[in-house]
């Protein structure tokens, strides 16, 4: 589980906010109130340290009272730092949980990443997860998580911290062309699992026949132009279309958020960016649902798709089905689709007049020194 870590000296001796986790960074910050100092721990990549002897004897104590177990590491920092509350953007990680059940008095945050389905996605009936004061999506999680009877302190509906990040910037909503979101995974190519291996066939199936559709489309792609996998990405969308324009997940400047805001509609499998698309008005046509309902029980989304409307849900891999459910969608008028997509969008991703971070930000400012829970 270490091999292939290297050791991260933590310089600070006290901080007001410890972050678990650094996926997600660079949006978790934006949920820190200003006048509170924080510090990041990376738990895939790093093993986290203080050169401090209080450090070394709670290390030493904690793995002769409890084992030597990777997460009591994780433990010891907390124990020495004092931090007044801990937050992640990791919530399908069961360390988040484990952490609030060993400190039951500390503010512990989990924030929503992406859209979970059944498990193994989010949590797993083999394991023993359970999750903190949990800041969902929508009421979606909440039933998926009462569903899976997993233990939960308390659950906000408040939307997507990404989402409200992006709008927060005010860019313009226009409506031109068609945008399709890649889930392209390269090691889906050779797995063992077949629905692992379908995952990725049925999107090129559907890719296709957007491309008969369209020859201009815009993929948002799954990896960025930095990522190690983005040539064997782009290689995938360019042998089945040379008209393909790629757009590669840049997380720091939203590109992916601006193709998809910008397009008139939207095609996808079942990605959370759909999702947050759905959630704030934008035309979107889910194709995970497609013909082979063993499938989608076996996949575990089921459970997402049973809350759409039938006109944003691709039922089959019938070519002439995508062009007419694209032109319906296409032909509404925007009060009409906004009116047959109401209850859904705000059942996926919860609407406020508040942006998620500030929900989250006020929530720390106010809860931070009080019993956990007490105010939202």
């Amino acid at each position: 589980m270490l091999l292939g870590r290297h050791f991260e000296k933590i310089n600070l001796s006290v901080t007001d906010i410890l972050i678990i986790d650094r996926n997600g960074l660079e949006f978790l910050k934006s949920c820190i109130p200003l006048e509170m100092s924080y510090c990041s721990i990376d738990t895939r990549s790093s093993i986290p340290y203080l050169i401090k002897s209080k450090f070394i004897l709670r290390l030493f104590v904690n793995i002769f009272k409890y084992g030597f177990k990777p997460i009591l590491l994780i433990c010891s920092i907390i124990e020495i730092l004092k931090p007044k509350a801990i937050v992640t953007l990791t919530d399908n990680s069961r360390m988040i949980g484990q952490i609030s059940s060993i400190f039951p008095h500390l503010l512990v945050l989990s924030v929503q990443n992406g859209v979970r389905t059944l498990p193994d996605d989010f949590v797993s009936h083999k394991s023993k997860f359970h999750i903190p004061i949990y800041f969902s999506f929508g009421k979606y999680e909440k039933n998926l998580i009462t569903y899976l009877n997993v233990p939960y302190i308390k659950i906000y509906e408040v939307g997507s911290l990404k989402l409200g990040l992006f709008l927060s910037k005010g860019y313009h909503k226009s409506n031109h062309g068609i945008c399709f979101i890649s889930q392209y995974i390269d090691s889906f190519l050779n797995s063992e699992d077949k629905i692992t291996r379908d995952c990725l066939l049925r999107m090129e199936g559907i890719y296709r026949n957007l491309c008969m559709y369209s020859e201009s489309i815009n993929v948002v792609m799954r990896n960025s132009e930095k990522s190690l996998f983005y040539e064997k990405e782009r290689e995938f969308y360019l042998n089945l279309s040379k008209t393909t324009n790629l757009v590669g997940n840049n997380a720091s400047n939203f590109s992916s958020y601006k193709t998809a805001f910008s397009s008139a509609i939207i095609v996808a499998m079942d990605s959370t960016l759909a999702f947050e698309m759905f959630g704030c008005g934008k035309r979107v046509l889910f194709c995970d649902f497609a013909k082979d309902k063993q499938f989608v029980n076996q996949k575990g989304v089921d459970f997402l798709f049973d809350k759409l409307p039938k006109e944003v849900i691709l039922e089959t891999f019938d070519k002439e089905e995508m062009e007419s459910k694209i032109k319906i969608l296409l032909s509404m008028s925007e009060e009409e689709y906004l009116r047959v997509t109401k209850e859904s969008r705000n059942y996926f991703i919860s609407q406020s007049p508040n942006f998620t971070h500030e929900i989250i930000s006020n929530y720390i400012r106010c809860n931070i020194n009080k019993n956990i829970g007490k105010n939202v």
